[in-house]
């Protein structure tokens, strides 16, 4: 039997346990705030594995190799900033867990009064998110077009078991599935690589341009597009978020993201360096599929079938994680204080059903637009960034800021990356440039209104 039949029928028999898992996390979420932060008694194997999990399998692995076939060895980049972002996270987790809020939206309602900022951030981040589940999809599609299938049949097929997925069992199920996927993963990978390394050397290495070793390959400011997006995402990440108010207690809360940070630098290199040895085996091949193809056509059938299930696996569980951040900006951050909303348990969990569909298909039409994933997760990336960090990291180290001064550095900043994004004001870099007058008007507005003053003239 041929990698692909391999490959089909493990991906057949993971899907039914993961599901299987699913079901069973139902019971873990028998409240709509169950089903957003498990009733907050996640543990720390839980919390590695979901944090992990975000990123092994979507697109730290098929993004890092897609990057190591287009740059090299400085294509690892992108997945250390995976990594700096989580670093960076930790050292506001404990603060952000005091704040005893379920979302960041609440936490930005907590330190500003207003409820503005709130819900300029719950927008921003759906609009961000569903721009990641779309990476996630694409990765599917590519995997299911390496086996096989139609490629504009391969990303319809993904999106529909994502929709299935992450119907069913809420952060529970999804944590749980992310410690088996991110094992599973891991140890393919690692397992690919001794192969790689052992069977072929740096021999195939010589196919390549002497570029493909440069560290650095891109200019100061492609550097910073990769980076500064990537890494102060980490302060933005519902899902992160939601991990941290999900920790049974503070210590786990902090400690998660220092361990997966410090997992994820190292580890960023094991995707890439499979990618290069795809461009060195295929010169021709589409980047975002050399470390499928290497699976395919360069390793033992069975460790390469297992590693892509793996992978398509993960991807599914970390969309479900996506969405469940979509669910809880648009339901609890602003359905609920909707004037006469119907909140009772059953109706909320229709809209999460509804919201799931909604999220999958809009992340659909996105994917089959899409060019490639590293650049699809930044674009989702700098729609956050450039709208939310100013008001979120201002707010914690300036007692000075505003409501005010928070609601328009959001917009100034959104507004200005989205405008320069469709070509409509033309300012170079603006991933990065959209972040100057986010700042300037978080100050200025912020000086010249008082936090009373400010908050009275809300309501």
């Amino acid at each position: 039997m041929g990698i692909q039949g391999f490959a089909l029928i493990f991906l057949g028999l993971y899907l039914i346990v993961m599901l299987g898992i699913g079901i069973y996390g139902r019971k873990h979420a028998e409240s709509f705030s169950d089903f957003i932060d498990t009733g907050k008694k996640a543990t720390l194997i839980m919390l590695l594995g979901t944090a992990l999990g975000n990123h092994i399998g979507g697109g730290f692995v098929i993004g890092g190799s897609e990057y190591g076939a287009q740059h090299g060895i400085g294509g690892v980049w992108f997945g250390m900033a995976n990594g700096i972002a989580y670093l960076f996270f930790a050292l506001i987790a404990k603060k952000i867990r005091l704040m005893n809020a379920a979302t960041i939206s609440d936490a930005l309602v907590n330190r500003y009064g207003g409820k503005r900022p709130g819900i300029v951030f719950a927008l921003l981040n759906t609009i961000g998110y569903t721009g990641i589940i779309a990476s996630q999809i694409f990765i599917g599609g590519n995997i299911l077009s390496a086996l096989g299938m139609d490629p504009t049949l391969g990303v319809i097929v993904t999106t529909l078991i994502v929709i299935a997925y992450a119907s069913f069992s809420g952060l529970w199920g999804a944590m749980m599935t992310d410690i088996v996927q991110v094992i599973a993963c891991s140890i393919g990978l690692g397992i690919a690589l001794i192969y790689l390394l052992t069977t072929y050397g740096t021999v195939p290495f010589a196919q390549l341009e002497p570029s493909n070793f440069n560290f650095m390959p891109f200019n100061a400011m492609e550097f910073l597009m990769i980076i500064v997006p990537t890494s102060l995402f980490g302060f933005l990440s519902q899902v992160t978020y939601q991990r941290t108010a999900a920790a049974e207690n503070d210590k786990i809360a902090v400690s998660h993201h220092w361990i997966s940070g410090l997992i994820l630098l190292p580890l960023a290199f094991v995707p890439v360096i499979i990618g290069m040895y795809g461009k060195a085996f295929m010169p021709d091949v589409q980047p975002a599929q050399a470390l499928i193809m290497v699976m395919l056509n360069s390793i033992p059938p069975v460790i390469g079938a297992m590693l892509i299930v793996s992978i398509f696996a993960a991807l599914m569980s970390t969309s479900d994680g996506l969405i469940l951040g979509v669910i809880a900006h648009i339901l609890h951050d602003i359905y609920k204080h909707v004037p006469g909303a119907n909140t009772s348990d059953q109706n909320l969990r229709k809209g999460a059903t509804i919201l799931t569909i909604s999220v999958g298909v809009g992340a659909l039409l996105i994917a089959l637009m899409a060019d490639g994933i590293v650049s699809t997760l930044i674009l989702a990336y700098s729609v956050v960034v450039c709208g939310s960090v100013v008001a979120l990291l201002g707010g914690l180290i300036w007692e000075g800021a505003t409501e005010a001064g928070a609601f328009w550095s959001m917009i100034i900043g959104g507004g200005t990356f989205l405008l320069a994004r469709f070509g409509i004001l033309p300012i170079p870099y603006p991933n990065l440039t959209a972040l100057i007058p986010s700042v300037i008007i978080f100050i200025v507005v912020s000086l010249i209104t008082s936090p009373k003053e400010d908050i009275e003239s809300e309501y």
